[in-house]
C-alpha cells in the first residue's frame, strides 16, 4: 500500500465564499430535481440520527449532529455518519464546520491513500481538529487544523476502508470516482448551503492517483450537467492538493532508487547497489511499465508491471536496510506516531456518539487487493493531472522530505513532467524557499545574552549585540531574533526590570534590532531569579503543561509573528507534546563550553529527531561558539552539528569575544 503518514505540515488556506445551518426539508416544487429528498429522524442507542434520502441518486444519508468528539470549539458544528451510495455500499464521512466564518468559508475534502486507508488517519494525525498530545488517551484541539479556514469533509473510501462497510464494487481509481461524486451530490442535497462554495480536493500518497482522476471526473460531470445530459449539482472545484503522491510509476520507481542513494538523512544504498538497481529499473521495471500504457493498459500487463517493479525495485530496497519507509530517519519498526487514535475509535462510547455502525479498520487489505487485480498501482495518472492543470484548477504538490515511499524526488520530477500551456515558464522558474509569514524556513537564528552576561545583562549589552548582527550582515543570513533578558516571572505575571531598560522600549531601540525581539521567562510558579527555580519549576510542570497552552493561544491571537520557546531544561518529555504548543523546546540541561559536553548533548539529541518537523524544533541550547576553552575546529563542528540536528542557532556569547575568523566562517 502507498499509504504514508505526513511528516511536513505546511500551512494551507483556501479562498473563501458562503454558509448557514442545514436547510429544513422543503417540498419538491421548491427545489430542483437533483436536490429533492426526504428527511426523517430516529433514535438509535440513545443518539438522535438524521436520515435523508436523496431522490436523484438514490443515496441515503444517516448521520449524527454534534457528537462532541474531536471538535470541541464552542459554536463549531460537526456531522458524522454514512452516505449509502448503492445496495449495501455505505461510505463513512465526518464533516467539520470552519472555526472562522463558516458561512463564507470554502468547502474542502480530504482523502488518505492506500488504496484502502482511512481518512481518519489524516483527521487525527495530520490536519484535523484534534490530535493526541503527550501520550494522552483522549484528543485535544489542534490549533493548526485545516478547519480553521475551511469547512472540512473527511471521507473513507472505497467501501471497507475505515468505518465504511458493505460490498465493495471498486477495483480501480477510475471506478472509484463515480461513487465519490454520488456521495458529494447527496451531501449537497442535505446541506444545500455548501452548493456554490469554492471546493478544494486534498489527498496524499495514492492520492496521486485519486486526486487527478476525481478532479477530472468532477469536471466532466460539471460539463454534462451544463449540457443537460446529467442531473446534478455543479462542483465548484478550484484547488487540488496532493502531498507525497504516487503519480506516475515510471517516475516514482526511479525516485525510489535515486532517493535511497542521495537523500538528506539516510543513505540506504551503496554506490554499487545504486548502479545495480538503476540497471534493473532501466532493463526490467521501465519496459514492463511501458507495456501497461497508463490508464488504458490491459489488466494483465499492469499486474505484471506491478509485480516486476514491486519485487525488483521497491522490495529490494526495503530489504537492504533498517529504515521506516515513511520516515527514513527512523528504524523499520518505528512506533511514531503512536496509533492512539485507532484505539480511541474502538471505544464503545465514541463509536456510539459519532454514529458508526462498523468496526474501525485503519487500512483494508481487501479494498487494496481489489485495486491489485487491475494493476491500478502501475497506471500513470500524469496525463490526467496535466489536463487538470491545463483546465485552470490550481494544483499544489508538496512533500515531507523524510518520506521514502512517495518521496519528494518523485514529486519534483512529476511537477516538471506536467504538460500544459505554461510548462516552459514553470520549468524556467528558479527553486525558492517556501515560508509562511516568514516562519519555517530554518530554525530560529539569533542572539541571547545569557552565556555572556548571565543575570547582569543590561540594555546596552543587547543594543550592542543587535547592532553587531546588522553591521556584520548576519541579519541577511537569517539571524533575526534578539533575546532581551530583562524580565522575571512573578506569580502569574511578567515584570520588566526598568533599571536595566531605561529606554523602556523606545522607537530608537526597536529600530536598530535585527528584526524580532522577545524575552526569556519560565511558565512555572517560581521566579527565574530564584536559584531553586529549575527544581521547583519542574515539580509544578508535571501537572501544568496546559499552562503553556494558555500562552500559546494568547500568542496566536496577536497580529504579529511570535516565536514561542518552551524552556524546561530537558524535563517532562516536552518534545513529545511541544509540537502542538510551541515553535521549539529545550530537550537538555544547560550546555557547558566543553567539547565533551557538546558531544554528549549531541548524542542524546540524535534519538529525538523524530519530533522535528516543519513547524517545531528540538532546542539543544545556545551555541558556545567563542567561549573560552573551545578551539576554532571545535566551534565549527559545534555549529555544524547543531545545524544538522535542526536546533535553533542562537549565539550565546559577547561579540567582543568572537574572533573575525569565527564570525565569517
Amino acid at each position: 500500500m502507498r499509504f504514508q503518514l505526513f511528516y511536513a505540515a505546511f500551512g494551507l488556506m483556501l479562498p473563501v465564499f458562503s454558509t448557514a445551518l442545514p436547510a429544513a426539508e422543503t417540498s419538491s416544487e421548491e427545489v430542483p430535481a437533483h436536490m429533492r429528498g426526504k428527511r426523517s429522524f430516529v433514535m438509535r442507542d440513545g443518539v438522535k440520527r438524521t436520515i435523508f434520502e436523496h431522490e436523484a441518486t438514490g443515496a441515503k444519508l444517516d448521520f449524527v449532529t454534534n457528537s462532541g468528539i474531536c471538535e470541541t470549539t464552542p459554536g463549531v458544528n460537526q456531522y458524522s455518519g454514512y452516505i449509502s451510495v448503492g445496495s449495501n455500499e455505505n461510505m463513512w464521512f465526518w464533516f467539520f464546520e470552519s472555526r472562522n466564518s463558516p458561512s463564507t468559508a470554502p468547502l474542502a475534502t480530504w482523502f488518505n491513500g492506500g488504496p484502502g486507508c482511512s481518512s481518519m488517519i489524516g483527521l487525527f494525525q495530520e490536519n484535523g481538529p484534534c490530535q493526541f498530545y503527550n501520550g494522552a488517551s483522549t484528543p485535544s484541539l489542534n490549533p493548526y487544523s485545516w478547519n480553521t479556514y475551511a469547512n472540512m469533509l473527511y471521507i473513507d473510501q472505497p467501501i471497507g476502508t475505515g468505518f465504511s462497510y458493505g460490498t465493495d464494487p471498486v477495483t480501480s481509481t477510475i471506478t472509484a470516482a463515480p461513487y465519490v461524486w454520488a456521495l458529494l451530490q447527496a451531501f449537497y442535497a442535505n446541506f444545500p448551503q455548501y452548493q456554490n462554495r469554492d471546493f478544494g480536493l486534498f489527498t496524499e500518497s495514492y492520492g496521486g492517483h485519486y486526486g487527478p482522476e476525481f478532479a477530472s471526473y468532477f469536471e466532466s460531470q460539471n460539463s454534462a450537467i451544463k449540457a443537460g445530459t446529467v442531473t446534478g449539482q455543479n462542483i465548484s472545484l478550484v484547488a487540488l492538493g496532493i502531498n507525497n503522491g504516487w503519480y506516475d510509476p515510471a517516475i516514482n520507481y526511479k525516485a525510489f532508487v535515486d532517493y535511497s542513494y542521495n537523500n538528506t538523512y539516510n543513505q540506504i544504498l551503496s554506490a554499487s547497489q545504486y548502479k545495480s538497481l538503476t540497471n534493473t529499473y532501466n532493463n526490467q521495471c521501465l519496459p514492463a511499465l511501458q507495456k501497461c500504457t497508463g490508464t488504458t493498459g490491459t489488466n494483465s500487463a499492469c499486474v505484471s508491471a506491478a509485480n516486476t517493479c514491486g519485487n525488483n525495485i521497491e522490495n529490494a530496497i526495503i530489504n537492504v536496510g533498517n529504515f521506516d519507509p515513511y520516515d527514513v530517519r527512523q528504524p523499520y519498526n518505528d512506533p511514531y506516531p503512536p496509533s492512539t487514535y485507532s484505539t480511541y475509535l474502538t471505544s464503545a462510547s465514541v463509536v456510539a456518539a459519532i454514529g458508526s455502525k462498523s468496526t474501525y479498520t485503519e487500512c483494508s487489505n481487501a479494498a487494496g487487493n481489489q485495486f491489485s487485480t487491475t494493476g491500478d498501482d502501475s497506471r500513470s495518472f500524469l496525463p490526467v493531472l496535466s489536463s487538470v492543470v491545463q483546465s485552470g484548477i490550481q494544483v499544489l504538490i508538496w512533500a515531507g522530505d523524510a518520506d521514502w515511499i512517495c518521496n519528494w524526488f518523485g514529486g519534483i520530477a512529476t511537477a516538471e513532467s506536467i504538460t500544459y500551456s505554461q510548462s516552459a515558464a514553470f520549468k524556467a522558474k528558479a527553486v525558492a524557499n517556501y515560508t509562511v509569514s516568514g516562519a519555517g524556513k530554518v530554525p530560529a537564528l539569533g542572539w541571547n545574552p545569557w552565556n555572556a552576561f548571565g543575570c547582569d545583562v543590561k540594555e546596552t549589552n543587547t543594543l550592542t549585540a543587535a547592532n553587531e548582527l546588522v553591521s556584520l550582515d548576519h541579519k541577511d543570513l537569517g539571524y533575526k531574533y534578539v533575546n532581551t533578558t530583562f524580565a522575571a516571572w512573578g506569580i502569574d505575571y511578567l515584570k520588566y526590570d526598568n533599571c536595566n531598560v531605561p529606554s523602556n522600549w523606545t522607537d530608537e531601540y526597536d529600530a536598530c534590532v535585527p528584526d524580532l525581539t522577545g524575552t526569556y521567562g519560565t511558565n512555572g510558579t517560581c521566579d527565574v531569579t530564584d536559584t531553586t527555580a529549575p527544581s521547583g519549576y519542574n515539580r509544578s510542570l508535571s501537572n501544568t503543561t496546559k499552562r503553556y497552552d494558555v500562552m500559546r493561544d494568547a500568542s496566536l491571537q496577536q497580529n504579529k509573528t511570535i516565536l514561542y520557546s518552551l524552556w524546561e531544561w530537558g524535563y517532562a518529555d516536552v518534545a513529545t507534546w511541544g509540537n502542538g504548543t510551541g515553535n521549539f523546546w529545550r530537550i537538555a540541561k544547560d550546555l557547558r563550553a566543553e567539547w565533551s559536553h557538546v558531544s554528549m548533548t549531541l548524542n542524546a539529541q540524535s534519538f529525538q529527531l523524530k519530533y522535528v518537523n516543519f513547524w517545531g524544533y528540538n532546542d539543544a541550547d545556545m551555541l558556545e561558539i567563542g567561549s573560552s576553552g573551545t578551539s576554532t575546529a571545535e566551534c565549527r563542528s559545534h555549529f555544524a552539528f547543531w545545524a544538522a540536528i535542526k536546533s535553533p542557532l542562537i549565539l550565546g556569547t559577547s561579540f567582543g569575544a568572537l574572533s573575525m575568523t569565527l564570525l565569517i566562517s
